[in-house]
This record gives structure tokens, C-alpha cells and sequence, in this order.
């Protein structure tokens, strides 16, 4: 009797050490899912003076391109073209393009930037309000009904954790996307092929 009364304590002191143990791993499964949902992911580091005047210079000879080929498909000409959208030119309109600012300013995003590999484009948005910071939507391009350019959704992040695309979350990722389909980055046009290699974007199609 005399012993188990001595070792008593010890057990006592025993199982608070292993429910203080239990309670620290629980804490720690939460928190890393939490620390995962409301951390971005990082953006594109940012241009120096020389670049940002290297991609404007590329984006104006691009919207030359985009003009003719609304010009040639308004007279019913049935021109080829090939369209070279490079990841840094894309953040930079994301970043400057007015008109993409006003439909970024209606969902709710105050900045937006994509990264393009392995066939496909991770499109991140930062949402304005409550809940998670982040939305990206990661996408391959393929060539939908009518030789339009779709983008197949083949998962969503909150921040850096990976979710089910439920009706919800499917809604929000559509919003993100039609921000890569505006006409000031895409032509309206027939296309023929859309493949995305690391750093860019390559739309092959015809004006009409």
C-alpha cells in the first residue's frame, strides 16, 4: 500500500505531462492549417526600371497585334495569328491596365498576378475584407465550344492550402478567371491551339 501511495504523484504528474503533450500537437494541427489558409502565396519579385520599360515597350507592340486583329475579323478577313503572353506582361497589365483594375475593383481584389508552368497558370488574387487573404486558381488552358479560349480548373488554394472545389469556391475561381479572358490581354477570335510553357502563354488561331 505503502508504494502505490509513493507513486501516486509520479502517475498524477505523468498524465498531465501527456495531456499537455495531447493539447500542444492539437493546437499545432490547427494552427498550420490556419497559417496555410491565411498566408499567400509570395508574388513575383518586382521589375526594375529597365524591365518594366522592356515589357511596356513588348505590351504596346502587343496591343498593335490586338488591333489588327479586331480590325482584320471587323472586314471579314481570316488572317492566322500567334499571341506570345508572357507571364511578366501579364502581371504588369494586371498591374496597370485600367480596365483590368475597374473589373479587379468589382470583385473585391485588390491585387492580382499569375505564374505559368508545367502547362498550366496559377492565377492568385488578394481579396479585400474578411477571411482568407488569398484566392489562386489553378488552371490549364485548352480550346472550349466555338474555338474559344477556356481555362479548365484543376484546383483552388486558400492562401497556401489546397480545397475543394465546391459550388462556392467554383463561383469565386470563375470570377478570378474571366480576369486572364478580358480583351485587353486575349483577342476575341477562332482559336486553334493555346499552350502554356513556363513563362508564357502561346495563342495560335485565325482573326474571323
Amino acid at each position: 500500500m505503502a508504494n502505490s501511495r509513493s507513486s501516486s504523484p509520479d502517475t498524477r504528474k505523468s498524465c498531465r505531462s501527456c495531456c499537455c503533450s495531447a493539447a500542444f500537437v492539437l493546437l499545432i494541427l490547427i494552427l498550420i492549417p490556419l497559417y496555410l489558409i491565411f498566408t499567400p502565396p509570395a508574388p513575383p519579385a518586382p521589375l526594375s526600371k529597365d524591365e518594366e520599360a522592356k515589357v511596356d515597350a513588348s505590351l504596346a507592340e502587343k496591343r498593335v497585334v490586338l488591333k489588327q486583329i479586331a480590325r482584320n475579323r471587323s472586314e471579314g478577313k481570316k488572317e492566322p495569328f500567334t499571341l506570345v503572353l508572357r507571364e511578366a506582361e501579364i502581371n504588369r497589365l494586371l498591374e496597370t491596365d485600367q480596365r483590368l483594375q475597374d473589373a479587379m475593383h468589382s470583385r473585391q481584389v485588390s491585387k492580382a498576378w499569375v505564374r505559368i508552368s508545367n502547362g498550366r497558370v496559377h492565377a492568385t488574387a488578394i481579396r479585400n475584407g474578411d477571411g482568407p487573404s488569398s484566392l489562386t486558381v489553378n488552371v490549364i488552358p485548352e480550346i472550349g465550344p466555338n474555338n474559344a479560349l477556356a481555362f479548365k480548373i484543376e484546383g483552388v488554394d486558400l492562401g497556401r492550402l489546397g480545397v475543394p472545389t465546391i459550388d462556392s469556391i467554383q463561383r469565386v475561381a470563375q470570377k478570378a478567371i474571366s480576369l486572364l479572358n478580358d480583351k485587353s490581354m486575349i483577342p476575341e477570335a477562332t482559336f486553334d491551339s493555346v499552350k502554356a510553357e513556363d513563362g508564357a502563354i502561346t495563342l495560335s488561331g485565325k482573326s474571323k
